[in-house]
């Protein structure tokens, strides 16, 4: 064997050795993308649990996000504050969502089941919908959340509560697996 056969074998050598290093980086690039997104999507999802928590574990609480919805102005300064602080909340869910349903591993009906109820209350609750003035949510997602109000939700004798969203959420998934 000559010295220009072992360089040739040896730049084989390393052109296997590159090979399988660029093949071992794109399966860490990938799962470290994969716990990215996962970690993004459970970040979210826990501030939202955050949001239903502040609202279900105290009675003073619930009795605040129900009066502030129905009248803003008839709650007092501190009350106004803490409901306005809720609304921010769901708000920053939904900008969250907004900015991650494109790339993240959250589904998009997540993302339509969330957009579809801020919508409601924006349509539906006065109070809310002065809150959200307070809140300042995005130009780009208020208009999302304005149109997608114009599309019928809150509309006259549309029942928005929870159960009904989610009976014809249900409904329509069941309608399209039928046709």
């Amino acid at each position: 064997m000559s010295l220009e056969d072992l360089a040739r074998i040896g730049e084989f050598a390393g052109v296997i050795a590159v090979l399988v290093t660029l093949l071992y980086l794109s399966i860490q690039v990938r799962q470290s993308i994969r716990e990215t997104r996962d970690q993004t999507a459970w970040r979210i999802t826990e501030s939202l649990n955050q949001f239903t928590v502040a609202l279900t574990s105290d009675g003073e609480t619930a009795e605040i996000w129900c009066r502030g919805n129905d009248n803003f102005d008839a709650l007092d300064r501190v009350e106004r504050e803490r409901f306005v602080v809720l609304v921010a909340q769901w708000g920053n869910v939904l900008i969250a969502l907004y900015r991650t349903r494109d790339t993240s591993s959250i589904p998009a009906e997540y993302w339509d089941h969330n957009l579809e109820t801020f919508a409601i209350y924006y349509a539906t609750y006065p109070g809310f919908r002065k809150a959200v003035e307070y809140v300042n949510v995005p130009d780009y997602l208020l208009r999302e959340v304005v149109a997608r109000a114009e599309l019928g939700a809150g509309a006259p004798g549309t029942n928005t509560s929870p159960a009904a969203m989610n009976e014809r959420a249900e409904g329509s998934t069941s309608a399209d697996e039928e046709a």
